[in-house]
């Protein structure tokens, strides 16, 4: 891929679908590739922070350098080789950025990084809280790709409907809305009596959403709390573990496969945009 910081926003209105562990699991499979990723903990539940092993009381957090108390420099902490973290903060909640500038506040906080600051980041992963409104707007806005994950759930399907009621109106409503959907991801896939019939009304909405499916559907494992409870990343587990669990290898091959597909869609958008 040719040098250029790409923003990928990976979110969903519903929450418990594993938004964050995604986040965190893409995040460190693209730094051990020898992308240069920033992970950006924008949820006011700071799961990214603390599954990081960093203090979620920390001051040095985004809210505090979106305000300008610390600078980005000051709050932006490395937690493995060619990853960083921005710190989340108990703040960040739609009632701080209220206003229709508040919209604008995570894109601006990316220019600061990488062109004030000259942070040449490769990906820069953005985790939101679960729902809509104004932290969801600043998320799409401040995005390049976006990524919608999901459980073959109800829940989770009105969650990524109002995904796309929400690009609908990003794209009307503000200057420079670039963010394009790379594809739906279902997570936490388990065999049941609905889930064929389940995957097949996702697949129907792909066509509203404007992306496919990701082909592979990401399983559940028993040692994925083991793993958070060590701060680490599942396919980083897996490498030092070691554990003779096939359920752990195919979640962690799952991943790695995963990273192979984003990384394509993004070269494929940007071939058809030139």
């Amino acid at each position: 891929m040719n040098k250029k910081t790409r923003t990928i926003f990976i979110g969903n209105q519903k929450g418990g679908v594993g938004k964050t562990s995604a986040v965190f699991e893409i995040g460190y499979i693209l730094s051990t590739r020898g992308y240069k990723t920033l992970l950006i903990d924008a949820d006011a539940q700071r799961n990214l922070t603390s599954g990081s092993g960093i203090d979620v009381n920390t001051k040095k957090n985004i809210y505090m350098a979106i305000n300008g108390v610390v600078g980005f420099d000051e709050a932006i902490v490395n937690i493995r080789p060619n990853l960083d973290l921005l710190p989340g903060a108990s703040q960040m909640t739609a009632d701080h950025f209220a206003t229709g500038e508040g919209t604008f506040a995570l894109r601006e906080a990316i220019e600061v990084i990488t062109d004030v600051l000259h942070y040449d980041y490769d990906f820069i992963l953005i985790d939101v809280g679960p729902g809509g409104g104004q932290l969801m707007n600043m998320a799409l806005v401040a995005a390049d790709y976006l990524i919608t994950v999901a459980t073959l759930t109800k829940y989770a399907y009105e969650g990524v409907e109002m995904m796309c009621a929400d690009l609908e109106r990003g794209r009307k409503n503000y200057v420079g809305f670039k963010v394009k959907p790379l594809g739906i991801l279902i997570n936490t896939f388990k065999k049941t009596a609905e889930s064929d019939w389940r995957q097949e009304c996702f697949e129907e909405l792909t066509k509203v959403y404007n992306a496919d499916m990701f082909p592979m559907q990401l399983g559940i494992c028993s040692l994925m709390d083991q793993c958070k409870e060590e701060c680490m990343s599942f396919t980083e587990y897996a490498t030092h573990a070691r554990k003779s669990n096939n359920a752990y290898f195919k979640l962690a091959a799952q991943y790695q496969e995963l990273v192979d597909e984003i990384v394509a869609r993004i070269e494929n958008a940007e071939k058809e945009a030139k």
